[in-house]
């Protein structure tokens, strides 16, 4: 899923924002203690390109909670990470999404409230 451009935005995410590292199930000496994602690169090419929210099963986007939604969206722009955030102006919480060049969609979110039932409200429109 995340070969070549896509995996330099996860490493790049990963490292920066999350604080880890990528690894590789071998390098990890107690699989009880570490938690990780892993990424791997199919040897397959599928018979038909996969795109995020056309309703078939995969992986629309990977979500991430940061801390400043404003200063992460100037970081991906300067680095020359294409926006695909849709609009969005709940009173809980601030969402913002970027593609990396194969086309995975990758979702950044800021809290605004520590109440779980706020900051998961659906209800609210975005307006």
């Amino acid at each position: 899923m995340f070969a070549g451009a896509g995996r330099k935005l996860a490493d790049a995410v990963f490292s920066i924002f999350i604080g880890c590292q990528r690894c590789y199930p071998s390098d990890v000496e107690d699989p009880g203690v570490v938690s990780y994602i892993g990424l791997g690169q199919s040897r397959v090419e599928p018979a038909k390109h996969w795109t995020p929210y056309d309703g078939l099963p995969g992986i629309n986007h990977l979500a991430y909670e940061i801390d400043d939604v404003a200063a992460l969206r100037a970081q991906m722009i300067s680095a020359g990470y294409t926006e695909s955030t849709p609009p969005n102006s709940h009173p809980y919480r601030k969402r913002l999404y970027f593609y990396d060049p194969e086309g995975n969609d990758w979702e950044f979110v800021q809290y605004l409230s520590q109440d779980p039932a706020e900051r998961n409200d659906y209800k609210l429109p975005d307006r």
